[in-house]
């Protein structure tokens, strides 16, 4: 399922998740960010030159720049489960790759969303390994 705006009143919050990931795999960037409210807080661990925090849209959007330019456009992320609270919460199970410099990243994170109304307010990220995810992105 793909969605170019916030969720409809069908549209689960793992619905719109889902969506988001689909969106984000086939390089529709404007279907992402089109979740997204406008106050968004996305958080990324780690100490490299990536972590840190985005607020709003267009920050999280030179996030995704940063992403892209750093493995050479190799980074993607295959949704391996969603689990949903029922109260706005939402976690994404995932598995993340990219390749930078020779090195090859694979590695598991479980990403939180806050739902609200059909828009995510915030995203945290959470990386199985810091260490390896450190490596790769420095």
């Amino acid at each position: 399922m793909s969605t170019t705006g916030p969720a409809t009143p069908t549209m689960t919050n793992v619905d719109l998740i889902r969506s988001s990931y689909a969106a984000f795999a086939a390089g529709d960037v404007a279907a992402v960010l089109a979740v997204l409210a406008d106050d968004i807080t996305w958080r990324v661990p780690g100490r490299h030159p990536l972590s840190g925090v985005y607020t709003g849209p267009d920050e999280v959007l030179g996030f995704f720049g940063g992403l892209a330019g750093r493995s050479g456009g190799t980074f993607a992320i295959t949704l391996d489960n969603v689990l949903d609270d029922r109260d706005g919460t939402v976690a994404a199970l995932v598995t993340e790759r990219g390749e930078r410099g020779g090195m090859q990243l694979t590695t598991s994170a479980i990403h939180v969303w806050r739902i609200l109304d059909g828009r995510a307010t915030s995203f945290q990220g959470y990386q199985c390994d810091d260490h390896k995810s450190d490596a790769f992105w420095s």
